[in-house]
């Protein structure tokens, strides 16, 4: 499986002939091989092996102390009634009130109550025994589940004895289905007497709300005749249809008197009327004018027009003719009169119409609050008649009580035991040891440490050599003055150990000279407590030891770091006063109490800028060239944020301390940005602190090709 892991090189280093001493941007894939993790595996294996024993020892603990359970289930089946009070309520259950039902009846089967009845049935509990601890322990060693989507509950009980199993199963379920009964009876009582309660309310209220109505009805006079019509009703439809006839009689008789006028205004003769011509008495009139017209027409003709009887014929004539007219007279008189009577006769029934309306419309709005009071009279019956057929449903002796829960299945004493075999966990535990000691080394390789683990890794990534490995002093619990104390004592109290001969490495190289006899070098490191202190102070007693006149120079002004693990005594000026002006460099030059090593540092507080300091210090290392073999400056940490271009520029070459597998790879490559700029030699790098079995096995094992990935196992390599 491939991870991406940086590989960075130097161009134009020291080493590299080239331009600067940048390290590039990480590029490249590398692939960590099983090979790989074999070597994770190699390097921590002390660690692993411990693991792998922690986990067997109480893995055994816990097998060898665990006793032997027997498992034994008792299944029930919990099914709604089918007839009764409560058929109604258990048909309208959904799947979703039917799955809450089911929990609720494995809360039943847990509950102390239940587990009670178990406990005093069985007699778990001895005399003076305590009853709540035996029902912790029943909860403890029982466990219920249901299957969804099914009435199915099964029981299981796990207990160290077969027989105490299948009892306990067997008496849980009994204990819960006598409980079910108990509470079904309590139920079908208190709701028989409840709805009793209720029926007695609900009569009452039939009562009122019926007397309500009728009082309101005759209040109202709303009383219905046939067709469920109401009197005024009819009153209206009546008055509604005489004014219609009257109306139309009305009409009938003002077309007449009409006609009449209209013919009275022309000149012509009022006897073509219709009701004129009719008439029986104008009939016989107009009847005696034709024969008086026809006999005065025969005694003209034979007596002639003045014969006295023509003239009385004449006469009677024109008497008959008024007579006539007289009758024509009274009819158009009669006919005004009918129109009249007639349309007094509208006028009185629109009047008593107007009057029947209002009424009509007053009862319309005390219709609508009869038909309320009337939906809440069959409304009030419904639920009265409902509640009376519940009541006689609920009634003792209608409906049966057993529980709606049956025993499907009942526990039988195991024959094998339900646990692992004891050897079967023992050696499975062999195993899983194993995977989590290579777990938790797995995880330490992840969490601990942020940098290098390989000279060849620093070689290939940076392109900087490793110019020395120092390794850790162990046994060091101590603070970290205390612990750069005793790593530079030891080059003195034991130059036989390797911690020792790691330090006199790093003095031959300091011996080297590189102008002419000129010897000032820097050491220096990314961040504070990267060893830089205690590698300085090492090598400088081991090159005095040797013979040669060193000096070291701690050159962080503001934050010095040499004096106290070097323990000076000193009551003069400092390396502060000499960079202030205020004193001669032989009176701040101190010898070491340990070695003929002369140490030059700050002992107070100044007044003085970093970039000013760092002047200065250049300065004097330019000056102490000239009367020592070796000057050794013990740089601030590159990445402090103070200007210490002056000091590395006046320097020979750098050394830079490097924590093994502590110091942050982006630290280093920082660092090294900042040694760039200011166009230093950097000689190589010192890894500090190295823990030698897994350092060999990084740098010579199966990681010879360069750090695991980064953010995986990158700071392994």
């Amino acid at each position: 499986m491939p991870f991406r892991r940086e590989t960075m090189s130097v161009p134009g280093s020291h080493y590299d002939q080239g331009a600067g001493l940048y390290p590039s941007d990480p590029k490249g894939v590398d692939s960590v091989s099983l090979r790989d993790l074999i070597v994770i595996a190699a390097a921590r294996f002390p660690l692993m092996l411990a693991v792998a024993a922690a986990v067997l020892v109480i893995g055994a603990g816990y097998v060898l102390t665990r006793s032997t359970v027997y498992r034994a289930d008792t299944t029930i089946i919990v099914e709604p009634q089918t007839s009764g009070l409560l058929a109604a309520e258990s048909a309208a259950r959904g799947r979703a009130e039917t799955e809450m039902m089911m929990r609720n009846q494995v809360e039943i089967l847990q509950s102390r109550p239940v587990l009670q009845r178990v406990a005093e049935e069985l007699s778990l509990v001895k005399e003076g025994g305590d009853m709540d601890e035996m029902i912790d322990r029943l909860q403890r060693r029982t466990r219920i589940r249901f299957q969804e989507g099914s009435g199915v509950i099964t029981i299981i009980a796990r207990t160290p004895n077969a027989e105490l199993s299948a009892n306990i199963a067997n008496e849980l379920a009994d204990a819960y289905l006598a409980v079910q009964s108990e509470y079904r009876q309590s139920l079908e009582q208190s709701t028989s007497e409840q709805l009793a309660v209720r029926v007695a309310e609900l009569a009452e209220d039939v009562r009122e709300a019926e007397e309500a109505l009728n009082t309101f009805q005759v209040e109202n006079d709303l009383t219905d005749v046939a067709g469920n019509q109401s009197l005024t009703g009819l009153q209206l439809a009546d008055l509604n249809r005489e004014l219609a006839a009257a109306r139309s009689s009305l009409t009938a008789a003002t077309a007449k008197v009409n006609q009449a006028r209209q013919l009275r205004q022309s000149g012509a003769s009022l006897e073509t009327l219709s009701d004129v011509l009719a008439s029986p008495l104008i009939s016989q009139l107009r009847q005696r004018q034709t024969d008086l017209n026809r006999e005065a027409a025969q005694l003209r003709e034979r007596l002639g027009p003045n014969h006295p009887d023509v003239i009385e014929m004449a006469a009677e004539q024109r008497e008959l003719r008024s007579s006539i007219n007289q009758q024509i007279g009274r009819f158009i008189q009669q006919l005004q009169n009918d129109v009249d009577v007639a349309q007094a006769r509208v006028s009185t029934l629109e009047e008593q119409l107007a009057g029947i309306q209002g009424t009509f419309e007053e009862q319309s709005e005390k219709r609508i609050q009869l038909r309320e009071l009337e939906r809440n009279v069959q409304t009030r019956q419904e639920i009265y008649l409902a509640t009376l057929s519940r009541l006689g449903q609920s009634a003792p002796g209608n409906d049966g009580l057993a529980p709606d829960a049956r025993i499907l299945s009942a526990a039988v004493p195991p024959t094998a035991p339900a646990s692992t075999s004891k050897l079967v966990l023992l050696a499975f535990m062999i195993p899983f040891g194993l995977a989590a000691g290579y777990g938790v080394a797995l995880a330490i390789e992840i969490l601990t440490g942020s940098g290098f683990r390989s000279d060849m890794a620093i070689s290939r990534h940076l392109g900087v050599p490793v110019l020395a490995t120092v390794p850790s002093l162990r046994e060091l619990n101590k603070n970290r003055e205390t612990a750069v104390l005793v790593m530079s004592r030891r080059v003195i109290d034991n130059p036989r150990s390797p911690h020792s001969a790691a330090i006199r490495d790093v003095a031959a190289l300091l011996k080297r000279p590189t102008d002419g006899n000129r010897r000032v070098v820097a050491i220096t490191s990314t961040l504070p407590s990267e060893g830089a202190t205690a590698l300085s102070l090492s090598a400088g007693r081991a090159l005095a030891e040797d013979g040669r006149k060193t000096v070291l120079v701690d050159a962080d002004v503001l934050h010095p770091t040499v004096p106290r693990p070097s323990e000076l005594k000193h009551e003069g000026p400092s390396l502060g006063d000499y960079l202030e002006g205020k004193a001669a460099l032989p009176s701040i030059t101190i010898k070491d109490l340990a070695s003929p090593l002369h140490i030059i540092a700050n002992l107070r507080e100044v007044m003085i800028d970093a970039a000013t300091a760092a002047e200065g210090v250049a300065a004097l290392m330019e000056k102490l060239a000239g009367e020592y073999d070796n000057v050794i400056v013990k740089a601030p940490p590159l990445l402090s944020g103070r200007r210490t271009g002056p000091i590395y520029k006046a320097a020979d070459d750098i050394l830079l301390s490097v924590r093994w597998e502590l110091t942050p790879r982006d630290a280093i490559v920082s660092a090294l940005h900042h040694l760039g700029e200011d166009r230093a030699k950097l000689e190589g790098v010192v890894l500090f602190d190295v823990d030698e079995r897994r350092h060999e096995v990084y740098t010579h094992g199966l990681l010879t090709r360069g750090i695991l990935p980064k953010g995986f196992l990158g700071r392994a390599s």
